[in-house]
């Protein structure tokens, strides 16, 4: 599909669906879900995890957010993860797996992750 393709879809879904569905599709296509899907299919639960921290994101009403321990400007955090692309998820998925075994709150670790990997991924 092809971002003309992609926009056309939107916009006639639009008229029915709800803000946050559209969203997850939007972050779904962006960051290559289909694909990561393909090649991670054992990390299915975690990639959908990822998209619903991500939607979470985008769609939350609030000013700020904290991330660790520093807060953030929630609209700083949303134009980082919109650069989210395929390359930044296979990193955090690289780096959970290392951690898995430590990480005691997921959601909070992958809000960091998430944030930092266009940092971190040339």
């Amino acid at each position: 599909m092809n971002n003309t393709d992609k926009n056309i879809n939107l916009q006639v879904r639009q008229s029915g669906d709800d803000e946050r569905e559209l969203y997850s599709e939007i972050i779904m296509y962006d960051i290559g879900y289909d694909e990561l899907l393909r090649k991670y299919p054992s990390r299915e639960g975690l990639l959908r995890t990822i998209v619903d921290v991500i939607t979470d994101i985008m769609v939350d009403k609030d000013d700020r957010i904290l991330l660790g321990k520093e807060e953030k400007s929630l609209q700083a955090v949303r134009g980082m993860y919109s650069k989210l692309r395929i390359e930044h998820i296979e990193y955090v998925l690289s780096n959970y797996r290392q951690f898995e075994g430590r990480i005691k709150n997921v959601r909070g670790y992958l809000l960091s992750a998430l944030y930092y990997a266009p940092f971190s991924v040339g």
